[in-house]
């Protein structure tokens, strides 16, 4: 090298470590960052700069600026090969080293290293566990995923209270209904006439009621009165005659003259005539 200040420039394909300048670097003075400098925690090697890191060249930096693109961020550490036998590599930044090379003292000062190699030691192999046993976890996850095979969809929400009812009830599960006074009637006048055959099972199968509802039908000491009666069985005339009237008009019972006023085309001409009166 020529000269108390000549001009260096740092050529990336050149290094022993794999270090990035950015194009602030070069303006004004030399500035270099992330120089790797490997040292122990019982000696240090004088920090050096080897000639393949540096040539001289008699020309200005300035041509050279836009070569250096790359963010110095994305500055990468030299991988370890076999013949490394340093524990320890710390990457020192070198704010300027124009005409003066840095110290042990500076770079302890920036870096210090372990001071306790066995506390250390010890770390690296708690985040070693660590490390192992996560992977252990997600392999037993991976597996058992792949056991129970792809997910489920959702069940709809009738279709899971559907089958909770079938495992609550496994003989069966009747809803509430809605037993008319008649049929009411009924299951009290066929019990009393006969409670072997008609009994409270029998009777519950049949009329698709729950036994407790038998119960409280055959327990049950209410009775309608005779206006009460008398307007039931008018109701039930008619809606016989009205479903008499209806299957007529399909063709599936013969027409007769007590069901007429009771067809849906006489309703509806009758609603029309009255609608058009008022």
């Amino acid at each position: 090298m020529s000269g108390a200040r000549s001009t260096l420039k740092l050529l990336p394909s050149l290094f022993t470590t794999s270090t990035v300048i950015s194009r602030d670097q070069f303006a004004g003075r030399l500035h270099l960052s992330h120089i790797t400098a490997a040292t122990t925690a019982s000696s240090i090697r004088p920090f050096s700069l080897s000639s393949r890191q540096f040539i001289q060249l008699p020309t200005s930096i300035k041509e050279f600026r836009e070569t250096a693109s790359e963010p110095e961020q994305q500055a990468k550490q030299r991988p370890l090969s076999d013949d490394d036998y340093i524990p320890w590599e710390i990457q020192v930044p070198v704010e300027e080293i124009a005409d003066v090379e840095p110290t042990q003292e500076s770079i302890l000062a920036d870096h210090s290293l372990p001071q306790d190699p066995e506390q250390a030691i010890a770390e690296l192999q708690a985040a070693l566990h660590a490390s192992q046993a996560k992977e252990a976890a997600e392999q037993q996850e991976r597996e058992r995923q792949a056991e129970a095979g792809p997910p489920q969809r959702r069940k709809p929400d009738w279709k899971a209270h559907r089958e909770a009812l079938k495992q609550k009830f496994p003989e069966g599960w009747q809803p509430r209904k809605k037993v008319s006074p008649d049929t009411m009637e009924l299951i009290r006048a066929l019990h009393h006439a006969d409670p072997v055959t008609y009994s409270t099972p029998n009777l519950s199968q049949e009329f698709k009621l729950s036994p407790e509802a038998i119960r409280r039908i055959l327990k049950s000491k209410w009775t309608p009165t005779e206006e009460e009666a008398e307007e039931r069985r008018e109701r039930w005339e008619k809606r016989e005659a009205r479903i008499w009237a209806h299957m007529a008009e399909l063709g599936l019972r013969p027409k007769r003259k007590d069901t007429e006023p009771f067809s849906d085309s006489v309703r509806l001409l009758e609603k029309k005539k009255k609608d058009d009166r008022d």
